[in-house]
């Protein structure tokens, strides 16, 4: 979301973006395409906004709305732009302590629950970005969407060794081509 209408990576160089400071992926994509990130933490987004310390942030429509981000600018990205991480950390020891049986039955319940879930938040999501078009938001569409497809590949390979090993971001990559539609099968081939 942004005070202005971004639609080319370049954009970035132009405003004052908010870079989360925890985030290494952020800092390498602000570095790759030459934008300088204004370091916030989350509960100063907000007050970055309205002062004009920042004029974009990075968020789903249904996390800009709970923390009132949303109210601080005008326009949207109509695609998902982002980062996506996570993880369910268990200590070494204690998953090897347990049955195979049971460290099977783990991993099924996980990859049950988090595709329910990940379904879940993605139509609430869309529910309440639908609401903030209704509200006179303005969605906009990348110039070329092939250029923010370069820059993710060109980042997932920067950031190779440092973040995560290549056969990671191979395997992450296949699993992304399978849910890709037709249009974003073409950039990803590029």
């Amino acid at each position: 979301m942004a005070k202005k209408k971004l639609t080319r990576v370049g954009d970035f160089r132009t405003i004052r973006p908010w870079l989360y400071p925890a985030s290494s992926m952020l800092k390498e994509f602000y570095k790759q395409i030459g934008a300088t990130g204004i370091p916030l933490e989350l509960a100063e987004v907000y007050g970055g906004m309205q002062t004009g310390m920042i004029d974009t942030f990075w968020g789903t429509a249904a996390l800009s709305t709970a923390l009132q981000w949303h109210t601080t600018a005008k326009f949207m990205s109509r695609s998902g732009l982002g980062f996506i991480n996570g993880a369910i950390v268990v200590r070494r020891p204690a998953w090897e302590q347990l049955p195979e049986s049971g460290k099977k039955g783990i991993n099924e319940i996980i990859e049950e629950r988090a595709r329910e879930a990940q379904l879940e938040i993605r139509e609430v999501d869309d529910k309440i970005f639908q609401r903030l078009l209704k509200r006179g938001y303005t969605a906009v569409d990348a110039t070329d969407p092939a250029e923010w497809w370069d820059a993710g590949r060109q980042l997932r390979r920067r950031l190779v060794g440092r973040l995560y090993t290549a056969e990671l971001v191979d395997r992450a990559e296949k699993i992304a081509l399978q849910y890709a539609d037709q249009e974003q099968m073409t950039y990803w081939k590029k």
